[in-house]
C-alpha cells in the first residue's frame, strides 16, 4: 500500500491523495 499527496489547501491543510491498493487506487478524500 502506498499513498501519493497530490495537493495541499494551504488555507486548511487539507490534503488530497491517491492510495495504492492491491485492489486499485482509492482517490482520497472519499
Amino acid at each position: 500500500m502506498r499513498y501519493t499527496l497530490l495537493a495541499t489547501d494551504p488555507a486548511t491543510g487539507a490534503r488530497r491523495g491517491r492510495l495504492n491498493t492491491a485492489h486499485g487506487p482509492v482517490e482520497t478524500p472519499v
